[in-house]
């Protein structure tokens, strides 16, 4: 496998694992959007107790009855905020965990096929030693094969030359 295709490989893996980071943000900051909204409803309920709890006041024979209704919606808004504070709260411990879930999950499945690619990529190079080793044994028995042979014919040149001239002498 080519090195430039492998780190290809690994710089698409480690990419794709800012990228859950992101969306975890992401999650968080949506968190902080629904508890400020919930604050402001908060807010706009009380406002609204305190308005009604006003226009009451102004009618002598009701005022008793405001007050007691205000008092019943601002316990009501207080409690529909403590619900919803909870809720988003709960919503975003819930959307943080699996966010966190799923970026350990991704990074691992991207450290398993890292490690499936080098394996790969091992066995790929023992296979090109083995072809390599071949290679060389071969060669380096053919040059023996030659030098033997080299070598005996120049011995064979040699005791034909002693010969002629043992012959040439006599």
């Amino acid at each position: 496998m080519n090195r430039d295709v492998l780190l290809d490989v690994v710089d698409r893996m480690r990419a794709a694992v800012p990228r859950e980071v992101e969306e975890a943000r992401a999650i968080l900051r949506e968190r902080q959007t629904v508890l400020n909204k919930a604050d402001e409803e908060a807010l706009i309920i009380t406002n609204r107790a305190r308005d009604e709890a006003e226009h009451r006041l102004n009618a002598h024979d009701l005022v008793i009855e405001a007050q007691r209704r205000a008092a019943d919606v601002m316990e009501k808004a207080a409690t529909e905020a403590r619900d919803l504070r909870a809720a988003a709260r709960s919503d975003a411990a819930g959307i943080r965990s699996d966010a966190t879930t799923q970026a350990v999950e991704q990074a691992l499945e991207a450290d398993r096929y890292s490690l499936d690619m080098l394996r790969r990529l091992e066995a790929q190079l023992t296979s090109i030693e083995s072809s390599v080793r071949a290679g060389i044994d071969q060669l380096d028995q053919k040059i023996q094969r030659e030098e033997e042979i080299a070598g005996a014919d120049a011995r064979d040149a040699r005791i034909i030359a002693e010969r002629e001239r043992e012959r040439g002498r006599t």
